[in-house]
């Protein structure tokens, strides 16, 4: 017996399966997020599994009981966030609200703001401010995840 990702178990799995990016076909990731975390799905905004290097998976998610939005990076896990570890030239922040000639890891400024880049390019903040005006935004990581925190409070801090 063959299984596909036409499976009855995968179809069932898909509500809402498009804020999800880089899981596999049945949500596995997803599924473990959720029993790690214990945050409901109708809580999750968007959900990054990618894990390249200088791309960290993330995930934004509403806290109502302290009405924020969080957007959470994961910490160092996989090689693909080694390299990006490593990758420790200097860099030069030049985005705006940010002070000139602040120099900084270059592998972090770079899964930095290709975190931005995916937030920027499918609105997510902005939707999830149009669900919730009155929420601020809240930061957060582990590791390198947490290093990324500072770097995108400089590139969204100007915005939000």
């Amino acid at each position: 017996m063959s299984f596909s990702c036409s499976s009855r178990c995968c179809f069932l799995c898909r509500k809402r399966f498009n804020i999800v990016d880089g899981d596999n076909c049945c949500g596995c990731n997803l599924a473990g997020l959720q029993v790690t975390t214990g945050i409901k799905f109708e809580d999750l905004v968007h959900i990054s599994f990618v894990d390249r290097v200088f791309e960290v998976p993330f995930f934004v998610t509403y806290d109502h009981e302290t009405k924020a939005i969080l957007v959470v990076a994961r910490g160092t896990m996989s090689t693909d966030d080694i390299l990006t570890d490593v990758t420790a030239t200097f860099a030069t922040m030049d985005d705006p609200g940010c002070p000139p000639g602040i120099l900084c890891h270059q592998g972090m400024l770079i899964a930095s703001r290709e975190i931005q880049r995916k937030l920027e390019s499918k609105q997510i903040l902005q939707n999830a401010f149009l669900e919730y005006p009155d929420y601020e935004l809240v930061i957060t990581g582990h590791s390198l995840g947490k290093f990324l925190k500072y770097f995108k409070l400089f590139l969204l801090v100007a915005e939000w």
